[in-house]
């Protein structure tokens, strides 16, 4: 499979995604259309013995180059590599448009706490559930990202701590587009207000 897609012009080449390191990284590795190509894969940079590779692409968006960061929900072995390319690319909100389950099937590795106010290590990344606010079709939560003291932050300088914003849509169901585009109006309009308020840096955007 690899020799046959390596063999694609150069700007579609997915050899990095299916090579015998990375494979494994991949949910759906026999679904070319949800791997990343090696021109527009986003590289993590810090030094892991994971290596740089994560699913995950730089996307544009109207005249703004770079505005997001797309990739697939995080299986259990790959929630350090999302985490570490939130820190890395300093990424303070987070577009979820999945569930953890969806016909009694994981889709996606819980990657925050439980409760609010409890912390949990993910390799060098250590997330804080600040806050939780559901509402009828979406759920937002406040979380702080930071990093073990050996862990080289190579985007933020001195800065020890990057308060993210997770947009969690829980009424996507498989397969289909919303029946009511409303509640998404009302996430998209939450969302660009706190790009406002943050610096405006890539959208971390997943789904299943």
């Amino acid at each position: 499979l690899i020799n046959q897609v390596c063999r694609q012009p150069t700007e579609g080449l997915l050899c990095d995604a299916l090579s015998k390191t990375n494979i494994g990284k991949n949910r759906f590795p026999s679904k070319l259309d949800t791997l990343p190509y090696d021109m527009t894969r986003v590289r993590l940079r810090t030094a892991s013995g994971t290596g740089d590779y994560i699913n995950a692409n730089h996307v544009d968006g109207y005249k703004h180059r770079g505005a997001f960061l797309a990739t697939q929900a995080p299986m259990t072995e790959t929630v350090e590599d999302l985490w570490r390319m939130v820190w890395e690319q300093w990424s303070s909100s987070i577009v979820m448009l999945c569930n953890l389950e969806e016909n009694e099937k994981e889709v996606c590795a819980k990657y925050w706490p439980d409760k609010v106010d409890e912390s949990v290590t993910y390799g060098k990344m250590v997330v804080k559930l600040v806050s939780e606010e559901k509402r009828p079709h979406y759920i937002i939560r406040k979380l702080m990202l930071s990093q073990e003291s050996t862990y080289i932050n190579v985007s933020a300088g001195a800065a020890d701590h990057l308060m993210v914003t997770q947009f969690h849509y829980v009424n996507w169901a498989e397969d289909e587009k919303p029946k009511d585009e409303t509640p998404l109006l009302k996430l998209i309009d939450q969302l660009l207000h706190n790009q406002m308020n943050t610096g405006n840096k890539a959208i971390t955007v997943m789904c299943r």
